[in-house]
């Protein structure tokens, strides 16, 4: 699909600024109606602009699991910065390990959302717009029920940042140069 999109739509654009520190997208729970990570194809477009990312695979719904995964790899990373961009119900359910992480560090949250929340640590949000039923794909209303059905939490099918214009495309990367911005000033306040 995204290459579909880059060569009908979307341009790449020159000389954008590049974050210090990778984005890393964290994904909610799946299941074998939607395995795809959250933001697959936006990630690729984001690579294609050159900004570091860095893969962080977790169990599909398993809520100790995914908390242990996380937990483990924050640990093996906790002498990095990181820009996290997740669902907001995604950081809900990893909120401790989030806080604790990025206020031990220069990491930064970006929450994908409706309406914005005021949290602590403050974050970055990137607001999407809420969808109609009937814009959501009848296999993501699949993994929702089957998600409900083993007492597991799903993202609200917008949060998962399966974007479907060049222009959220473009809102996206404009994020990621404000991000790499604010990387800049704070590295030139030390």
């Amino acid at each position: 699909m995204l290459e579909t999109m880059l060569k009908q739509n979307l341009v790449l654009r020159p000389n954008c600024l590049l974050t210090q520190w990778p984005l890393v997208f964290i994904t909610g729970p799946r299941s074998l109606f939607y395995s795809e990570p959250d933001a697959a194809d936006l990630q690729k477009y984001i690579e294609a602009h050159g900004y570091p990312l860095r893969k962080l695979i977790l169990s599909f719904r398993n809520k100790k699991a995914r908390q242990f995964n996380f937990s483990n790899w924050l640990q093996l990373n906790k002498n990095q910065a990181f820009h996290f961009v997740m669902a907001v119900e995604t950081y809900l359910e990893f909120k401790e390990l989030l806080t604790l992480f990025v206020s031990n560090s220069n990491s930064t949250l970006t929450l994908v959302q409706a309406s914005p929340l005021e949290l602590n640590p403050p974050c970055h949000h990137f607001k999407v717009p809420p969808l109609e039923d009937s814009q959501i794909p009848v296999i993501y209303k699949a993994h929702q029920l089957f998600c409900r059905l083993f007492q597991s939490f799903s993202v609200n099918y917008e949060n998962t940042l399966s974007l479907k214009n060049d222009l959220q495309y473009d809102r996206f990367l404009d994020h990621c140069i404000e991000l790499a911005e604010n990387d800049y000033t704070h590295t030139v306040q030390k």
